[in-house]
């Protein structure tokens, strides 16, 4: 079994990549891109963007803890995961092709994973990384998602 930590470091790296379609937003008018600019700074290319991420992926998985591998990310880009789903809430996703609503309790489940790790409750970190990879994205499911970002990720 994966060590539970890359799991979630995994699933992290994934919901803070999909948030880089905040760009369409930013184009649209609906939110300000200042705040959005350690997303916006991301590769369009998907696979580009992933790769991109891996020395923020590989840093956040060294720290050994889910709440230090989490502050990794945000240190990064400037967003805590809660600050993710206030983005993911935005009504002007809805019926968007990027981006979504949908996203916003897949990483509602990830914080949950996160304070399940963070609080050895192992069982239940368990649950939810397995729950995460099932859950529904605006085109697919998330473990699809990030299988194939990894696979790419590996050819290049």
């Amino acid at each position: 079994m994966q060590d539970r930590l890359t799991r979630f470091v995994d699933y992290v790296c994934l919901v803070y990549h999909e948030a880089r379609n905040v760009r369409h937003l930013v184009r649209g008018g609906f939110v300000q891109s200042g705040r959005y600019v350690g997303l916006t700074s991301l590769p369009v290319n998907r696979e580009k963007a992933w790769l991109s991420m891996e020395e923020t992926r590989l840093k956040a998985s060294s720290t050994g803890e889910a709440g230090a591998a989490a502050h990794v990310f945000a240190a990064r880009f400037g967003l805590a995961l809660e600050d993710l789903v206030d983005l993911y809430e935005n009504e002007h996703w809805r019926s968007s092709a990027y981006g979504g609503n949908p996203w916003a309790d897949i990483t509602r489940s990830v914080i949950k994973l996160r304070d399940a790790l963070k609080e050895k409750e192992v069982n239940l970190a368990d649950e939810l990384a397995d729950s995460i990879r099932s859950m529904r994205h605006n085109t697919g499911l998330v473990g699809d998602k990030l299988s194939t970002l990894k696979r790419e990720g590996r050819a290049e």
